[in-house]
């Protein structure tokens, strides 16, 4: 059987708590919110153009996930299974899809050493994070085993997209967000987040583009004050989760922000240059 409570026995069985324990840390490498720093960093500070198309990939497939996730309902293994908290449905694994694409995006365009260091270390990140999923009892096999397959595919179509606006991405993501948010009668908080994202993030490109190069040390101040304002959001978020309008909010505010860095940090430069001027 597909969804056999007895094959994540088998895995979690013969291991000792203190590896279970560490694969509920490693499990955080798949967090989506981590996984959006990282694509945020890559933005802020270094390439443009492959940031926000690793940002779009992960919000296409976050899209997807919470659509599959919602139109299957297919539920996770029992509770009594569990080594850390955790809510929703279970197929395809969020975590695994996410860092698949996060990941693997990032290896596959962000050219900085042997590619076949980055693919590696890619795979294992990912790895780590699709193993932690059953391991911590959270997700049958087969979940993750979808998961992979969903992130591999948004990554041959980043790869092979690399060149086009990530509009369609942001858009797709967006309309799949919305399919879960109405599938769950509006009560799936990623659904609700990439509502919000979504359509944010369509607007904020079209308003960013050309993406501004004011200096590394602009954009790097405006990213450290950018940080704690994108953790802060995300907070909220979380604190506040039971309520559809905040978190809607939150992905639109969250998104934009990310997009807009290196604007806020071209308005500054020229901001400074005008008063030295002066």
């Amino acid at each position: 059987m597909l969804f056999d409570d007895g094959r994540v026995e088998a895995v979690r069985e013969p291991l000792p708590e203190l590896v279970i324990d560490v694969f509920a840390v490693l499990t955080g490498l798949g967090d989506p919110l981590l996984l959006v720093v990282l694509a945020a960093l890559v933005y802020w500070l270094t390439d443009h153009e492959t940031g926000a198309q690793v940002l779009a990939a992960l919000v296409l497939v976050f899209g997807l996930t919470t659509g599959l996730k919602q139109g299957l309902a297919l539920e996770r293994p029992p509770p009594g299974l569990w080594a850390v908290e955790t809510d929703g449905f279970g197929l395809p694994s969020g975590h695994t899809s996410g860092a698949v694409v996060g990941y693997g995006t990032l290896a596959a365009l962000y050219e900085v050493g042997p590619a076949r260091l980055r693919y590696g270390l890619a795979t294992v990140l990912a790895g780590l994070v699709s193993v932690s999923r059953v391991v911590i009892g959270v997700h049958y096999p087969v979940d993750v085993l979808a998961g992979v397959v969903l992130g591999t595919a948004v990554v041959v179509l980043t790869v092979r997209l690399r060149d086009r606006s990530p509009v369609p991405f942001f858009a797709v993501g967006a309309v799949a967000g919305l399919f879960g948010a109405w599938h769950s009668g509006f009560s799936s908080e990623a659904g609700l987040l990439l509502l919000g994202a979504g359509p944010a993030a369509i607007g904020t490109w079209y308003v960013v583009t050309p993406v501004p190069a004011p200096s590394r040390r602009l954009v790097a101040v405006c990213s450290a004050v950018t940080l704690p304002l994108l953790l802060g959001t995300a907070a909220v978020a979380r604190a506040l989760r039971s309520s559809p309008v905040v978190l809607v909010a939150a992905g639109a505010v969250g998104v934009a922000v990310v997009l807009g860095v290196p604007a806020a940090g071209a308005v500054l430069e020229r901001a400074l240059s005008e008063t030295d001027r002066g």
